[in-house]
């Protein structure tokens, strides 16, 4: 409808460009273009699934639109302290994101934000902070892995989760 909202980032677009999911107020929220209009709709905030007590940031949709990888800070709910990377997949059925899941557990890293996947979606790329940097904040990127070879029992995780396969793959990026 025209309303403007303050975004903090550009936002992840979806692969047939007719929804974007972007963030405001530090929550992700999503609007549909409406080609009969030629307009974005009212931007609708995403569920509970997604969004939390916590900040939620830098989101990125995989190239099928099924899964949203996304920065999370969870300082506010005494977690994992320094922002972290989650993602979730769309629930069809529920017509809504399923439940967010903690991606770079055993990466360790300091900080890690602004994710990314190729096409393929056989590594994941990310910001962060961590020894053996150039310094700063550094890209760095690790093979992905998913299902029960993903799984860390220790934190109470099936197969349903997705993450990086291990901190010895992961590599920084001049």
């Amino acid at each position: 409808d025209g309303t403007a909202m303050p975004v903090k980032e550009a936002p992840a677009v979806f692969p047939q460009g007719d929804r974007i999911i972007f963030c405001s107020s530090w929550d992700l929220w999503q609007s549909d273009y409406i080609a009969a209009t030629g307009r974005w709709g009212q931007p609708q905030r995403l569920g509970a699934t997604v969004n939390t007590l916590a900040n939620e940031w830098h989101p990125f949709v995989t190239y099928d639109g099924q899964k949203l990888y996304f920065t999370r800070s969870d300082l506010k709910m005494g977690n994992f302290g320094s922002p972290d990377i989650y993602s979730c997949v769309w629930d069809a059925a529920a017509g809504r994101w399923g439940p967010a899941r903690h991606v770079t557990a055993p990466l360790s890293f300091h900080q890690t934000c602004s994710v990314s996947l190729p096409l393929d979606e056989s590594r994941i790329y990310f910001g962060g902070y961590k020894e053996g940097g150039y310094g700063a904040l550094d890209e760095w990127s690790a093979p992905r892995v998913t299902g029960a070879a993903a799984a860390d029992p220790a934190r109470g995780e099936d197969g349903g989760v997705d993450r990086p396969a291990s901190l010895t793959g992961t590599t920084p990026h001049a």
